[in-house]
């Protein structure tokens, strides 16, 4: 499958172990299927970033898919989500919930290969943080999903998926400086206020519903 990587000039080739904790999945990986998407990645350095596309032999590798467009799917993804971005102060004050989301919507990742899901980061982070809080649906949050909003990503995890034998690097193109990303950034605000002001809480279901249908 062919999958893309939006890098600054920097970047050489990945290595397992190596990247942020805190990202969506933690350490890892992440491509996208989108090429323009990783071209606006690419965009945000100030001195100019890279494209880099890769073919990945996803069929030999085990894949965890958190992009069903299902209540439990959308709660998994949360779950794993929220051990990596939330902050200390925000593990805290959502205790309660992220313990709820812990035990009954955790999932082991070891021995997974390979991550499908939704991204998170920046901007979208949002969702996900208002879901938790209690203040969007999970409709809306599977309304964003199924309209593709938040974007697909495709995150390396294990040892074995950085073995070379399962990625061949094609080609590597050079990406200017822009402004896209922010302007990508403000237009995702734009849309979350939209997607926000249009949420049904009476007739759909926030975490607490959740939470309150499981005892």
């Amino acid at each position: 499958m062919i999958l893309y990587y939006g890098a600054d000039n920097a970047f050489i080739d990945p290595k397992y172990n190596y990247g942020n904790s805190s990202n969506d999945y933690g350490q890892g990986f992440y491509l996208t299927p989108e090429k323009e998407m990783a071209k606006l990645w690419a965009s945000q350095y100030k001195e100019g970033g890279q494209v880099v596309t890769y073919d990945i032999a996803i069929d030999k590798l085990k894949i965890c898919k958190l992009n069903e467009n299902s209540d439990e799917s959308i709660l998994r993804w949360i779950a794993i989500l929220t051990k990596h971005r939330f902050s200390l102060a925000d593990k805290d004050r959502y205790k309660v919930e992220l313990e709820w989301l812990e035990r009954n919507y955790s999932c082991d990742l070891s021995s997974f290969d390979m991550i499908i899901g939704y991204r998170a980061d920046d901007s979208y982070f949002k969702y996900s943080k208002d879901f938790v809080a209690n203040e969007i649906t999970i409709e809306l949050l599977g309304k964003a999903m199924k309209l593709g909003k938040l974007g697909l990503q495709y995150v390396m995890i294990s040892e074995k998926s950085f073995d070379q034998k399962y990625r061949n690097e094609i080609a590597r193109e050079k990406i200017e400086y822009s402004g896209a990303y922010e302007n990508f950034r403000n237009d995702v605000l734009q849309e979350y206020n939209i997607l926000r002001n249009s949420d049904d809480k009476i007739n759909n279901k926030t975490i607490l519903d959740f939470m309150r249908a499981a005892k």
